[in-house]
């Protein structure tokens, strides 16, 4: 799965369905390579269009059952991938790394 329809996909689980503009800000992506991204999400049955409810004009995307399905395995898979490779530490590394991270983190917002 590509990083946009990863990405998408987490924003649409996460918050519910959204209209494509929105998602594309939200993923940081021009509202073009959100199509690309929605056209692939759809075709493989992840995500669905839907007419809005306020104005039938718009269009808002919402995350399908597969998608979630498909998202949980991304994530478990993520997740085991890094269980191993921060066995390679040492306690001493990690707790090293978790400070620098949160100091990241911290000094992340309002950075684009």
């Amino acid at each position: 799965m590509s990083d946009g329809r990863f990405a998408a996909l987490l924003v649409l689980d996460a918050y519910g369905d959204s209209g494509p503009a929105d998602l594309a800000e939200a993923i940081g992506v021009t509202r073009g390579a959100m199509t690309t991204i929605l056209d692939g999400l759809a075709a493989e049955s992840l995500a669905i269009r839907i007419a809005d409810r306020s104005d039938r004009r718009r269009m808002r995307v919402a995350i399908t059952t597969a998608g979630r399905r498909r998202l949980r395995a991304a994530l478990a898979r993520q997740a085991t991938w890094l269980t191993e490779l921060g066995q390679v530490l040492t306690a001493r590394e990690k707790r090293a790394l978790t400070n620098i991270a949160t100091k990241l983190m911290q000094h992340s917002d309002g950075i684009d």
